[in-house]
């Protein structure tokens, strides 16, 4: 059931961040045909900075899920399953103290810019947008972090009973 939940939210942050993709890439767009057109600013780059911040945070926390991080290498050249669960293990161990760490910090951030109502300089976008999705991502890369460490340990568990059998 948790595998159906979690998928469901992946495919939500997949849908976020091809949202964000075309954010950015019309906010370029218009930006340039502004700048043609002989006007000053549309307020087009703070569009983009927000749709980077859903790729890169929405887009790291999707990106713990898949497990396409520089550790997939390492899997290719390693064969032992056991071996690539326990480095599994230890690089989500890691995710998990920098996602615990970095939300309390975004926390404090966030919690600062929604008390003061700060906003963009051009087009006032609340600032509580990008840093509430700062926080959204790495609580979603928190979770599936801690996910993976079950699923890995249920993995491992099965390995060691099969080898004992």
């Amino acid at each position: 059931m948790w595998a159906k939940i979690e998928k469901r939210i992946y495919k939500i942050q997949e849908a976020f961040i091809a949202i964000a993709l075309l954010i950015i890439m019309l906010a370029v767009i218009l930006q340039i045909v502004g700048r043609l057109a002989g006007w000053h600013s549309l307020g087009m780059p703070e569009y983009a900075a927000i749709g980077m911040t859903v790729i890169t945070f929405i887009g790291a926390s999707a990106i713990t899920y898949t497990r396409d991080y520089i550790a997939i290498e390492l899997n290719q050249m390693i064969k032992s399953r056991k071996v690539q669960l326990i480095f599994h293990l230890i690089v989500d161990v890691i995710i998990i103290v920098f996602a615990v760490l970095f939300i309390n910090i975004s926390w404090t951030f966030l919690q600062f810019v929604v008390a003061s109502g700060e906003k963009t300089l051009e087009v006032e976008i609340p600032l509580s947008i990008p840093y509430g999705l700062i926080v959204l991502g790495i609580l979603l890369m928190l979770i599936h972090s801690v996910s993976n460490v079950i699923k890995d340990i249920v993995q491992l568990r099965a390995l060691n009973k099969g080898r004992e059998a």
